[in-house]
Parts: structure tokens; sequence; C-alpha cells
């Protein structure tokens, strides 16, 4: 891209009401505003929980659930990021409301604004368009169940088809290249759209010149209800069952169990990290109650959004490994909703004295809580990244404020450099193809600045670096997986050098370049290791990587890499570059117990993320204590 062109469109990888809100947050109240957005709405979502489980059952059922929901750490987790789920929660919560507070009115304007208001959603997400199919079968209840109430539905239902629609035109305008990279889900929401719409027009005209066709069909299940009951109690414990036990041996032994299937495969159990299986048992009671008794008929919308969104997000999660362990697409109202389940269907079990559902409940409630306090306490107490924020605040002091360009080849501290703090900055994809072209910058007048990990001088006799300033980010994060759930925060830095790039004379292409870091320094990451008090990373009980960073930018030259610690000889070391799809030095066993050193070769002009890694198997009792590198001068 020529930095002298003008912006003039750009394409997020998101829909717009979630960087709206985020812009408002930091207009108002600076980066703690545009980093506690979600906790508003979090905040907000919590009286709703309540007030809906209230008008559904007892204090005590309302109470135990809303403390289960508070301390889920997937709650915990999301409502202190700056993703779209949370506020998704919140309108599918919000509506639920209204719509169980207004269920009986027969005023056609606000049944359209609480359609209005569910249709913003829209804007926020991709997914939300599996809405119609939701609205699809809540409108076949409530035809069937409340015929009465249908006509209700329809002003609902319309007003929120016109914001949908709106708001896809409007994302297909603003947010086509994030539209084209879910055109395989897309597809499927356009059949869905499809099928909704012609089945509840079919139920319009049923209502309006079939009205017998619909008591016919009451009374046949009025007839069939025990049975009934009897049935969708059975199917949905089969379906718990299956998708317990036979699923994943099933799908993994027909496979060799890739992320996604694995994934999807293992849902259920992975879910029970969030939701307690014993109270998660519970769940199709919950269903009875709902379906076949009129007490629920104002919250059956809630029934219908939360049923269809933890079906099609235990079938398919969706999620990739930075999702936080999987929680990122139920976290909308699959998890909230299967804790609200769970404590319903406990005091809605058939044939048992309310002595013995208090007491289930008692210690439902006791277990769930141990359950959830025990799974939460990684983050229950702790801040998040707390460095992060004044390092890019540093960062921000350290550079007077210029007309120069910024370049960079890393993508996570492009939007916030450009965004929030004003910086012309632009992402680089060729490092070599960049500074061929940076003496026509430099002709024209430019100020050219590059922020990496990593020194180039020497690289061009016609050009020099000049550090200028660190930008140094630094916290404890969870781990990133879905294979297992995380026992520890590690630590997670990204250490940037910025330098500035001027015209200079003849340099000798090979200048001394020697490196040291402390593991938990530099941008050294780890999978599954502790972090010590100096620095040093030792191994756990899992196997993995234990080390790897620093995501280091070197020009060609022939280096020396030394890892220097404890029980050396059982791990493995290599050296990667570009996200570890090119290898430089293949994997070599320890030859020592408290060093290893390695030779490595770059033979192209630049490489860029270059990684120094050390894997572990479990209990190998390995310490990194050092690491440094340094490049072998040619006599």
């Amino acid at each position: 891209m020529d930095p002298r062109e003008e912006i003039y469109r750009r394409f997020p990888a998101f829909f717009q009401l979630l960087p709206a809100y985020l812009a408002v947050g930091y207009d108002l109240f600076g980066m703690e505003g545009l980093l506690g957005i979600n906790s508003f709405f979090g905040f907000l979502s919590v009286f709703l929980f309540y007030l809906i489980l209230r008008r559904l059952s007892d204090p005590f059922v309302a109470s135990a659930a809303l403390v289960l929901y508070v301390l889920n750490v997937s709650q915990l987790w999301n409502i202190r990021s700056t993703l779209s789920e949370p506020i998704s929660q919140f309108l599918i919560l919000l509506t639920a409301y209204l719509l169980q507070t207004f269920f009986r009115t027969k005023n056609g304007f606000l049944m359209s604004a609480i359609g209005i208001i569910f249709g913003i959603s829209c804007f926020l997400r991709i997914d939300s368009f599996t809405y119609f199919p939701l609205l699809a079968l809540y409108s076949a209840y409530l035809i069937v169940v409340s015929p009465k109430h249908f006509g209700n539905f329809l002003f609902f239902f319309l007003s929120f088809s016109f914001v949908s629609v709106g708001a896809a035109i409007y994302e297909y305008y603003r947010s086509l290249m994030y539209i084209e990279a879910h055109w395989a889900f897309v597809k499927f929401l356009v059949i869905g759209f499809g099928l909704s719409i012609g089945f509840i027009f079919a139920e319009i005209i049923i209502w309006k010149n079939a009205p017998t066709v619909l008591k016919i069909q009451r009374r046949w299940l009025k007839e069939k209800k025990k049975g009934l009951r009897i049935l969708t109690w059975i199917f949905f414990v089969s379906l718990i069952g299956f998708a317990y036990f036979i699923r994943p041996n099933f799908v993994n032994e027909l496979n060799e169990s890739t992320l996604s299937k694995y994934k999807a495969a293992n849902s259920l159990p992975i879910f029970f990290w969030y939701v307690p299986f014993w109270l998660f048992l519970f769940l199709p009671f919950a269903f009875d109650f709902f379906l076949f008794r009129k007490k629920g008929i104002r919250t059956s919308f809630l029934f219908f959004a939360g049923s269809l969104l933890l079906f099609l997000y235990l079938l398919d999660p969706r999620i990739a490994p930075d999702h936080f362990w999987a929680t990122r697409r139920w976290i909308i109202i699959s998890i909230p909703f299967a804790i609200l389940g769970s404590f319903l269907g406990i005091r809605s079990i058939p044939s048992l004295s309310e002595k013995w559902k208090t007491l289930i409940l008692i210690l439902g409630f006791i277990s769930g809580l141990t359950y959830t306090v025990w799974r939460s306490q990684l983050i229950l107490f702790r801040p998040m990244m707390e460095s992060y924020l004044e390092g890019y605040e540093r960062f921000s002091k350290s550079l007077v404020t210029d007309e120069g360009i910024y370049f960079t080849t890393k993508r996570q501290i492009a939007s916030p450099l450009r965004y929030i703090y004003g910086r012309n900055i632009f992402i680089i994809e060729d490092v070599t193809g960049f500074l061929e072209k940076v003496p026509k910058l430099l002709k024209l007048g430019k100020k050219v600045y590059i922020i990496q990990n990593g020194d180039l001088s020497g690289y061009k006799s016609n050009l020099q670096f000049v550090k200028v300033g660190n930008l140094d980010l630094r916290g404890r994060f969870p781990i990133e997986s879905v294979y297992k759930f995380p026992e520890f925060l590690y630590h997670k830095n990204l250490n940037l050098q910025v330098f500035m790039i001027e015209m200079s004379g003849k340099i000798h292409l090979s200048v001394p370049i020697e490196l040291e870091w402390k593991p938990a320094e530099g941008g050294f990451l780890s999978k599954v290791g502790m972090i010590e008090e100096d620095g040093a990373i030792s191994a756990t009980r899992h196997r993995g990587p234990l080390v790897y960073g620093p995501f280091l930018t070197l020009s060609n030259g022939k280096y020396e890499l030394q890892f220097t610690g404890k029980n050396l000889r059982n791990a493995e070391f290599d050296v990667v570059c570009n996200r570890g799809s090119d290898r430089l030095l293949e994997g070599q066993k320890g030859d020592a117990d408290n060093i290893k050193t390695l030779l490595f070769e770059v033979k192209r002009p630049i490489v860029d993320d270059l990684e120094f890694r050390v894997f572990v198997e479990g209990k190998s009792g390995v310490k990194i204590d050092k690491i440094s590198v340094k490049r072998i001068l040619q006599k």
C-alpha cells in the first residue's frame, strides 16, 4: 500500500455494532471504558437473569442459579473481553424479559419495539441470523398452545425481520470480506431464512383459514400429553448419553481427530467444564416444564433460544483455539440456559415431594458452587494483561508526535496503534520488499519507522536503523487451548523495538548481534510451563511447548543459539520462522543436563517471526534459565 494514498474504506473482521460500542466506551472513559464496555452489559444481564428466573420459580432457585451464573469462569472471562458475545447475551435476556413481562399485551406497537431490540443482534454477529429458525419453532409452539398470542408474535417477527434484512444489506456493503470468509455458513443461513419465512407464512394461512386444524391438533396433544412427556424426557436423556458416551469415541475412531473434529465430537464433555454434569442431567425436566406446563409459556421464548443454540453449538462449537477453551459461542446463551434450566428442572421433577426437591436443590447448589469456584479460581481474583495498557501508554509518550509513517509485521499491535493512539501505521507482508522501497519514501521527506523484535543494522549498506523506543506489553493470560482446561495463567509478553530508518553511508554487513533473554521476557511464551520469580520457566506435568518465541526478525547469516537450564536431556529443541511454517533447524534432543547449543543459518535476506522452541514430555523436570543468540562473524 502506498502511504501517500488516502484510505477510504476498511473491512473489519466483525460487524459494526461492537466497534461502535467500543468507540463510545473509549470516547467517554478512555481505555478503561473501552475494555469495560462488556462488563457494563454483563452487569445488566445479571439483573435480567434473576428477574426472568424469579418469575418462573421461587427465590431460592433464582438465587442459586444466579450465583453459579455470575461466578462461572466463562462468564467472568468473557465480560472482561472486547468480544461481541456478552452483548448478544444481554440482548437475548432483555428480549426474553420484555416478552415475559408483556406476553399478554394486545399492543402491536410494543411487540414491534421488542422485535426491533432483538433485531439489533444482527448488527452484532453473523450467527444472529440463526434466530430465524428459532422464531419459526417459537411460532409453531405459540400457534398450537396459545393461538390468541400468535397475532402479537407476528408484530414481533415482522419488526425483527425488517431490522435483520436492513442489517444484512448494511453489512453486505460494510463487511463484505467478513461475509465472504463465512460464506459456507452464510449459505445455511440463507436456506434457514427462506424455510423459516415459508413456514411462518404457512402458519398464518392455517391460522386465518383453517382454525379447526389447530383445534384438532391441540385436542390430540392433550390426549397424548402423558405419553409425549415420557417420550420427550427419554429422547433428551438419550441425546445426552449419545453426545457424552458414544459420539466422542465413534467420531475419533473414524478420523484422526483434527482440531475441529475433536471439538465437535467432544463438545459435551468440554461443556461440562462450565456446567457440572450432575446438574446438567436435570435439564430434560426443564424441557418438560416449558413444553407441557402452562406456567412456563410466558418465558417460552428463552427456552427456544437457549435449547436451539445449545443444540447447535454442541453439534459444532465453531471455535478457534484462542476462543478461551471453547466458551466463546456457548456464553451467548447456552451456558446461562443450562444453569437456569438445571435448577428449574430439579424443581420440576414429577412425582417427588417438595421436601426431596429442596434437598436435591441444596445439594446441587453446594456441589455446583464448589465446582464453579474451583474452575473459576484461575481468574476470579486475578487481573488479566494488567500491564498492557501501561505499556501502550509508555510507548505513546516516548515518541514525539510527527508526520512519521510506521510499519510492522505484527498484526496484533496495528489496530490499537492506529485507532487508539493515532499512529499512521501499516502492516508489512514482505520485509525485504518493504526495505527496498524505503529509500523512495525517505527521498519524499517522510520519516519512516519500523516496529519489530530485532535489529536489522547491517542489512543494507545504504540504510541505518536507529532505536528510538520500546513497546513492552506483558501480563498473565489463560492458556489458549480447547484440549484441556488450564491449571494456571501463563506469562504473556510482547517486547518490540521501534527503529527510525535513515539513509547512511557504507556499513559493514557483518555487524555483531548478541541477544540474551530470561525465558519469561522478550516475547517468549509457554503453554505448559510455570513462570518462576527469577524469570525462568519450569516444566509442569503436561507435555507440549515449554518455551516458544520471541518472534524475532533477523537478517541472513550464521547464528549460535544457546539454552541454559536443568534436565535439558529431557527436552527437544528446534528453530522455525513464519509462525512455524518454515523450519530452519530440525528438532534435536538435549545432549547435556545444563546447556544446549544449536547452530542455524538464515539463508534468506530476512526472516520474520523467528522462534526458538523447547518441547517437553510430561513430568520432564526441565527448566530453562537463560536463552541467548549471537551472529557468527565470518573471518
